[in-house]
């Protein structure tokens, strides 16, 4: 009987031993998945959405032609711009800032560089007079220029001159320069919108010898937002008992955890 008894003790100690053993796993294992639990939720607010719009149009005026019969003007969309019967191209330029709320203590201010560039040959920058004197640019936010093909090509024959180059192909690069503060509640916008366009001289073999226009329409949007760190009780009610229950079950073990 003693024996048995005996017997009977070590079996009950090594089952009590595994179950001990599976408790202290499942507990490391639960503080472990625990702690990998935030303790802060990181939520955004929108305080304000707004956008830039830049809006450039164009009318151009066009010699006698084949091609066209007796139209004498081309607008976006209505067909190509061939160099040869193109006289003059009368551009406009439109901008517009929405912002949603209303935004207060709005200032605007802008700058307006023209460049013409003979592409992996030269470029050239026109000065403020230059450029009211060639393109009949006008001031303003919303601005006009006058591109005559005959006088570009007269400026870019002068340049090939000086440079010994020869430019069958050249750009025309406007490049306006908007600067937009406002205040939105506690916030502040202040950015630079360029919607810049191109003027491109082409030549192609498929195409023949044309004017390019592309990005007539560019927008830029944006918004202000506020973060916040949100604090979860459960998560952290939940840590601390499970802490507990690991000081009672380790008394031995010292864990140290960084919560982020």
């Amino acid at each position: 009987m003693y024996r048995l008894s005996r017997i009977s003790m070590e079996k009950l100690s090594k089952i009590l031993l595994i179950i001990f053993s599976c408790a202290t796993v499942i507990s490391v294992l639960s503080i472990y998945y625990t702690h990998q639990l935030p303790t802060f939720e990181t939520q955004t607010e929108t305080l304000c959405t707004y956008e830039h719009t830049g809006t450039y149009d164009y009318v151009a005026q066009l010699k006698p032609s084949i091609i066209y019969g007796n139209k004498t003007t081309l607008m976006p969309g209505e067909g190509a711009l061939y160099t040869a019967i193109v006289k003059q191209i009368n551009l406009t330029f439109t901008y517009v800032f929405s912002c949603n709320p209303k935004p207060e203590n709005t200032t605007i201010s802008h700058q307006i560089t023209i460049l013409v560039e003979s592409p992996g040959r030269w470029m050239k920058k026109l000065s403020d007079a230059e450029a009211k004197e060639m393109f009949k640019l006008s001031s303003g936010l919303n601005f006009s220029i006058q591109v005559n093909c005959t006088k570009i090509r007269e400026l870019v024959d002068s340049i090939d001159r000086e440079t010994g180059t020869r430019s069958s192909t050249y750009s025309i690069h406007i490049k306006p320069e908007i600067r937009i503060t406002a205040n939105i509640t506690k916030q502040k916008i202040n950015e630079t919108f360029p919607p810049e366009l191109t003027i491109a001289f082409k030549s192609e073999a498929e195409k023949g010898n044309y004017i390019d226009i592309q990005n007539l329409n560019q927008t830029k949007p944006g918004a202000i937002t506020e973060t916040h760190q949100i604090f979860l009780p459960r998560v952290h009610s939940k840590n601390n008992i499970i802490r507990g229950n690991s000081s009672n079950s380790h008394s031995s073990h010292n864990l140290s955890i960084l919560i982020c």
